[in-house]
């Protein structure tokens, strides 16, 4: 769960400041988290890159890696929608 929070937190962090400047905020639309290696501690490197950002809707890939090596522990992508925040 924690691993998609992150996904799910970053993407839209990053969605939202894309968006900001034309007055529009973003909602979640689909998360989808694929874990790929076990981890009980330690610290990791969350990235947030954008695959499509159209008028409407917005793509985002999410990778999670340890930092300490660099490993892939947790991948995701975030479909987001764009809209006019409520008055």
């Amino acid at each position: 769960g924690v691993y998609a929070a992150a996904v799910e937190s970053i993407g839209s962090v990053a969605a939202s400041l894309s968006v900001v400047d034309d007055g529009l905020t973003v909602v979640g639309v689909h998360n989808s988290t694929h874990f790929t290696a076990s981890m009980s501690e330690g610290r990791v490197d969350v990235v947030a890159t954008p695959v499509a950002q159209g008028r409407t809707q917005q793509l985002w890939n999410v990778d999670i890696t340890r930092s300490c090596d660099g490993r892939l522990v947790a991948t995701g992508q975030l479909r987001l929608q764009n809209v006019a925040p409520r008055p």
